[in-house]
């Protein structure tokens, strides 16, 4: 069974047309998409002056929540810079700290920005809020 597709934008209609309908989400297309490994971060890191740290922080009920912290080499660490805190994108059920990592490594680059990433656990096998609660815990770390 596969979802029909919204109203869109005309403009938008004609460059979607092709792109194909995905399924419904079973535990065995989840579990084919989450063994899609992300971009390996050290080649992304490859090229850049990037100091890199893993930290782990407490969720409420105490699991782990591990944190990575990209920041420019050679930076005072006692002056205020940029931050961005991210959360990558799998729609909270696949993915990991590093998934679409090369996005916000691009507003180190540019802007000398910090980049700090969590990788929260996923749904299903986490439920209610926990998958909020442990970007929320991550960000009170960077706070």
């Amino acid at each position: 069974m596969t979802t029909p597709r919204p109203d869109l934008d005309p403009e938008l209609r004609e460059l979607l047309a092709d792109m194909p309908l995905m399924s419904q989400l079973s535990p065995e297309v989840l579990a084919q998409l989450r063994q899609l490994p992300s971009t390996p971060v050290e080649s992304l890191l490859a090229h850049r002056q990037v100091d890199r740290r893993e930290v782990t922080v407490p969720a409420k009920d105490g699991a782990p929540i591990p944190l990575s912290v990209f920041s420019p080499a050679n930076t005072d660490r006692t002056t205020a810079a940029p931050c961005v805190y991210w959360m990558h994108g799998g729609g909270m059920v696949m993915g990991d700290r590093f998934s679409q990592i090369d996005i916000p490594l691009e507003w180190l680059d540019e802007f000398g920005a910090v980049v700090v990433s969590v990788d929260y656990r996923l749904a299903p096998e986490a439920t209610g809020t926990l998958l909020v609660d442990d970007c929320y815990q991550g960000l009170l770390w960077v706070a």
